[in-house]
């Protein structure tokens, strides 16, 4: 049987409808929520009061006698949630599944991220005649370059010049020349 929150805010509502009188002992509150809410078994009632109370939303006032009735009212941590609209019957099981999803989908995010940013093509030109007839494809010119950065790179034991030009049109040109340092 699927479980009905519903119930559980009729509990609340009931606990909360009258702040001159904010409690009810089991029977009063039962009878309550078939009245506003809808018919209930006892056992369907008393797992909803149970677990509401395990969970820290409702509170109970039993002395623990024998044929004493056992008083109901909302916690402060439940007023507050619903000050601030925030109140939802999840249980903690449901919550921790919705917080694995959530960095679920923040870990594929990252890695899409990571993929989309590290993937960049790179082509070779043996003659500026090539490099030229590129740049004209994406609408630049060898006079839209400007000097980026120059570094040096070490490769297999040799050392190379890295002169990076930088267009506007976010194409990158690079140009790497090996170099004879002794």
């Amino acid at each position: 049987m699927k479980y009905d929150k519903g119930i559980d805010d009729s509990i609340v509502r009931a606990l909360s409808k009258n702040p001159n009188h904010p409690t009810f002992h089991y029977m009063g509150l039962l009878r309550m929520i078939r009245k506003s809410y809808r018919h209930i078994s006892v056992d369907a009632f008393n797992s909803h009061i149970k677990k509401m109370w395990s969970e820290g939303y409702i509170k109970k006032d039993d002395t623990g006698q024998r044929g004493k009735k056992v008083y109901y009212s909302i916690t402060e941590k439940t007023k507050q949630m619903q000050r601030l609209k925030i109140l939802s019957f999840k249980s903690k099981k449901e919550i921790a599944e919705l917080n694995y999803q959530i960095e679920e989908e923040r870990r594929l995010i990252i890695y899409l991220l990571i993929l989309f940013l590290s993937i960049h093509t790179a082509y070779t030109f043996k003659t500026k005649e090539q490099l030229r007839n590129f740049l004209s494809k994406a609408g630049v010119s060898m006079k839209n370059l400007s000097l980026g950065k120059h570094s040096k790179k070490y490769v297999d034991g040799k050392t190379f010049a890295l002169t990076v030009w930088k267009p506007g049109s976010g194409i990158n040109v690079g140009r790497w020349e090996e170099t004879h340092d002794i």
